[in-house]
């Protein structure tokens, strides 16, 4: 997405400031690493972009999840199959791979907070994307 102005349009990448919560001691650091990202990968990824690898495809949209503030995680897919589907870290319910008994409560406990506030941050506007490679 670009911004028209007067004196022409402006890029994500030239628009984008860090987070004001953002400790002093980081800003710096995340202002290199938002510099040196591709001008792409500070764009809104858009339905229908392919990458020949998957981890072409996951570096770009944690590039562009890294300048809004949050991650991207594997949802679904294999590079065997060619299909990969990521989404935004806060959407959906937290997944159960460590198969808890029923004895280990208090875990049970604190996996059940997790997934109330996981549940609360799916009212946040999440992205969801596929990525199809050609291997």
């Amino acid at each position: 997405m670009s911004l028209s102005t007067a004196t022409g349009t402006l890029s994500a990448k030239q628009t984008w400031t860090p987070h004001p919560s953002l400790p002093k001691e980081l800003v710096s650091v995340v202002i290199k690493v938002v510099e040196e990202m591709p001008e792409l990968h500070c764009e809104e990824p858009m339905d229908g972009e392919q990458y020949a690898w998957p981890n072409m495809a996951l570096d770009r949209l944690q590039d562009y999840a890294f300048t809004k503030g949050f991650a991207v995680v594997t949802l679904s897919g294999s590079e065997k199959k060619g299909r990969i589907r990521y989404g935004c870290v806060h959407h959906g319910k937290p997944r159960d791979t460590r198969k808890l008994d029923a004895e280990n409560s208090e875990e049970r406990q604190r996996k059940r907070a997790r997934a109330e506030s996981v549940e609360h941050n799916e009212t946040q506007d999440c992205i969801t994307v596929s990525s199809t490679t050609s291997v």
